[in-house]
């Protein structure tokens, strides 16, 4: 081997694959990223009518209040929707107080004005604190 040059042997060992070559890259997949779970959308409230007050009350319910001068039209009661009639009473000029034989409504309640009180007459009698908003 002595007239043969390094570069020459290193040649012809290559092509008798007496030389292990470089092993392939081979390309891994790519790693699955878990997404978070999809949240429902929260549904809208539809816009109030001007003349309409929401009120949050105990048990999640909602209540819509429709104001007139001398009654008030109350949706989401357990009866369905009942119109009240304004009572006397309200020890103070921003409280009303609205009733029929089966529920009895006190507005105006509170530090800012902004709490209603529920009465639901009827057998279960029960009481509904509320919250403007």
């Amino acid at each position: 081997m002595k007239g043969r040059s390094l570069s020459a042997v290193a040649a012809a060992a290559l092509a008798a694959g007496c030389v292990a070559r470089a092993p392939a890259v081979v390309a891994e997949p790519p790693v699955a990223v878990e997404q978070p779970p999809a949240t429902a959308p929260q549904p809208v409230p539809p816009p109030l009518p001007a003349d309409a007050v929401r009120y949050r009350c105990d048990g999640e319910r909602v209540l819509l209040v429709r104001l007139r001068e001398d009654a008030a039209q109350v949706q989401g009661l357990p009866k369905g929707e009942q119109t009240l009639l304004l009572d006397a009473g309200g020890v103070t000029p921003q409280q009303r107080v609205f009733s029929n034989p089966d529920v009895r409504m006190e507005i105006g309640l509170g530090d800012r004005g902004r709490e209603a009180v529920v009465q639901l007459l009827q057998p279960p009698a029960s009481e509904l604190r509320c919250v403007a908003g």
